[in-house]
């Protein structure tokens, strides 16, 4: 598998709405990643996408994962779906992921989840009401069979959806406005946000012409 270079804070972003927008994914290993999610606790949906400063090597995609402490403190992670370059933006469900603590199988690992330390010692947080997304890069084929949880589907028709697409493709269109396609300021991903936010308030509509 090929190997990403050293800096990557960019490659991946993650939406919760009324927040800005995370770019902050430590590298667990070569391999995963992880950001969290502070007071996720009225949080309902998350959108993963990939920023544009660089594409995942051919063959390749990230497995999207979402961790949520149970009342004893145990870190579950369970499949929410994945992303790649031909997908490059996913949202999920996360809502009925806190509402009930994973089932344990014989070996200790969660019933339609992964091993809590599939992450590293590093990714697991102390904070009760802190939620973590993770991503694991892995083929594309190994990624097309696996299964995620049903609960993490978005619903079938949302104007939610529709606006999250609309603002992605915004974010896209001035992002790779800057640059030579290869790489993508922080201070980008900032203006983009700033300006975003300023439209919503003067129009909360104008991103539906």
């Amino acid at each position: 598998m090929v190997i990403f270079c050293e800096d990557v804070a960019t490659m991946f972003a993650l939406i919760v709405a009324g927040r800005l927008v995370q770019t902050n994914f430590n590298r667990i290993d070569q391999f995963k990643f992880v950001t969290d999610i502070p007071q996720a606790d009225g949080i309902n949906h998350v959108v993963v996408f990939l920023t544009g400063a660089e594409p995942f090597p051919t063959g390749i995609g990230g497995q999207i994962y979402f961790s949520w402490p149970d009342p004893q403190n145990q870190i579950a992670w369970h499949l929410l779906g994945h992303i790649s370059n031909e997908k490059p933006s996913a949202i999920f469900k996360i809502s009925n992921l806190k509402k009930t603590a994973p089932v344990l199988n014989e070996f200790g690992v969660p019933i339609g989840g992964l091993n809590p330390a599939f992450f590293g010692q590093g990714a697991i947080s102390s904070a009760v009401h802190n939620a973590q997304i993770g991503i694991s890069l892995e083929p594309i084929d190994a990624i097309l069979n696996s299964t995620p949880v049903s609960t993490a589907d978005p619903p079938k028709v949302s104007s939610f959806v529709e606006f999250t697409e609309k603002m992605l493709t915004n974010f896209v269109n001035y992002a790779t406005s800057f640059g030579d396609g290869s790489s993508i300021s922080v201070n980008v991903v900032h203006s983009w946000y700033d300006n975003f936010k300023r439209r919503l308030q003067q129009d909360p509509n104008f991103w539906k012409y």
